[in-house]
């Protein structure tokens, strides 16, 4: 009489299985990996933007600064500051032979 015994190996893998599992584990962790980058590089593009803004406000008033320096209305107080003298008739320098 033959008596057929089943396999002992109760814990066998299928080889699929585990594939299957593994993919879905690594498609997880790259899930995560890609949601990281992009948590990332919306918080650095906002402080860029920020960044932009307070330096264009910055520009803006440098360019006001310029500007209400090299006014031609303000040219006589600066010319008063600095001690210049307004002639009527400036006498240029010439060379010897126009003489």
């Amino acid at each position: 009489m033959t008596i057929i015994e089943p396999n002992k190996n109760k814990f066998k893998i299928n080889t699929l299985k585990a594939f299957i599992v593994g993919l879905i584990l690594m498609e997880a962790m790259f899930g995560i990996f890609s949601y990281n980058k992009n948590v990332k590089s919306e918080y650095w593009l906002t402080q860029t933007t920020r960044a932009n803004e307070a330096l264009r406000i910055k520009n803006a008033d440098l360019k006001n600064q310029l500007y209400a320096l090299t006014d031609f209305q303000n040219a006589s107080d600066v010319a008063i500051k600095l001690g210049l003298i307004k002639e009527g008739r400036p006498e240029y320098l010439a060379s010897n032979k126009e003489l």
